[in-house]
């Protein structure tokens, strides 16, 4: 994400100076909430835009982060919204998955230099197939996009060895991509809005 604002930024869409935390999972966005609301500084935040990927379960995922949302806006001085990776389906719903979903439609095809874009994604494509194959049904990969980007990445010559941020802000990704389309326009509609 920090990649991504730093394109909008170079883009000429104007942003609020801001901080960003990763709680990493759901579960510790409580305990984020709780800290954010006893700092010294609360009083100093206007907006919080909360990330994350729909993930298996969607439904409770969203409850949390409404939980969280409507928490925020009982103070005067706080306003907050959030988005779901990897986005909004054109029935206005949240689509399934996670941001690696997304990253996957907006990877450059000049990505795989000499091995040829389709070559490589289709060879890391089947070895994680026959990976999760081989794990068995209690066991297979929950985010099988993040695991298909880094095989992939691993099979260039310019990616191999980076993370996936790293390898964003190396160019991998088409940031410009129609599947961030709604991001950007609620992400620009939410943080230029006034409070």
């Amino acid at each position: 994400m920090q990649v991504y604002i730093k394109h909008l930024q170079s883009s000429g869409v104007v942003l609020p100076s801001m901080q960003m935390f990763n709680f990493n999972t759901l579960d510790r966005l409580d305990t984020l909430l709780d800290r954010l609301e006893a700092s010294d500084d609360f009083q100093d935040v206007r907006k919080v835009f909360i990330l994350a990927d729909v993930g298996p379960k969607l439904n409770a995922r969203e409850m949390a982060i409404l939980r969280a949302e409507n928490r925020l806006n009982k103070f005067f001085h706080v306003d907050a919204s959030y988005y779901l990776f990897p986005g909004l389906r054109t029935t206005k719903h949240w689509e399934f998955g996670y941001l690696e979903d997304a990253l996957l439609k907006a990877l450059q095809e000049k990505s795989a230099e000499a091995a040829g874009y389709f070559n490589l994604r289709n060879m890391a494509e089947e070895y994680i197939f026959s990976v999760n194959n081989n794990r068995g049904k209690e066991n297979k990969l929950v985010n099988t996009s993040l695991h298909l980007l880094l095989v992939y990445l691993a099979g260039t010559e310019k990616y191999a060895g980076m993370r996936i941020a790293e390898a964003a802000a190396d160019g991998a990704f088409n940031l410009e991509h129609p599947v961030f389309a709604p991001l950007r326009e609620r992400f620009t509609q939410f943080f230029t809005k006034k409070s």
